[in-house]
């Protein structure tokens, strides 16, 4: 008798698991449910872009601003619009944003003939609230800023995300390779000619 009790307390049979035994489902319920749902930050939220767009008075174009970020330029490999015929314009020349708390907003990323907000010259890697009615004047060719009111057919877009790796932050814009341009002589302030350069 004595052994028996002495392996009783020295072995003592370990406590069932009411998850595994099935004593307790409320509990193993709730368990459940808590570790499939999904958190706060693990929830992708999206908003609808606005339709806006820039008209491009040379050419009548009007260029439809399709994503949260949006590059233009003359290098393909660089932009989401490539603005042929004019070689004063850089490579990667000027990006617009859109943050659904605050608007759109536009940024030189380092062009060398600038850009200009309703003929006031931004500074450069710098965001600048922009609005419906803007004239942005890239290089020497002129835009019209305009936010439509027309349902955006593209649908849903995923709210601006600074962590987003596809969006390159301020401090990251680069300025690129430089090439040859042509002077225009109604604007002595641009750079070009055949000793002159632009950023890619």
């Amino acid at each position: 008798m004595n052994n028996i009790f002495s392996s009783a307390v020295q072995n003592p049979a370990p406590t069932p698991d009411p998850l595994t035994t099935g004593k307790n489902p409320t509990l193993a319920s709730n368990l459940n449910a808590q570790q499939s749902a999904p958190t706060a930050q693990s929830t992708r939220v999206s908003a609808k872009l606005p339709v806006a767009f820039l008209h491009r008075r040379a050419n009548q174009e009007d260029i439809l601003i399709s994503k949260y970020e949006f590059k233009l330029g003359r290098d393909a490999n660089q932009v989401d619009a490539v603005l042929t015929g004019n070689l004063l314009i850089s490579g990667f020349h000027v990006v617009i944003r859109y943050y659904p708390q605050s608007g759109f907003v536009i940024e030189d990323p380092g062009s060398t003939n600038r850009v200009r907000v309703n003929e006031l010259k931004i500074a450069q890697c710098q965001e600048i609230p922009i609005k419906n009615g803007d004239c942005v004047r890239i290089a020497d060719e002129y835009f019209d800023f305009i936010i439509s009111e027309e349902e955006n057919l593209s649908g849903q877009h995923e709210v601006y995300n600074a962590n987003d790796p596809d969006l390159i932050p301020t401090e990251q814009l680069f300025v690129a390779h430089q090439e040859e341009m042509v002077y225009n002589s109604d604007m002595p302030e641009l750079q070009g000619g055949e000793s002159g350069s632009a950023r890619s």
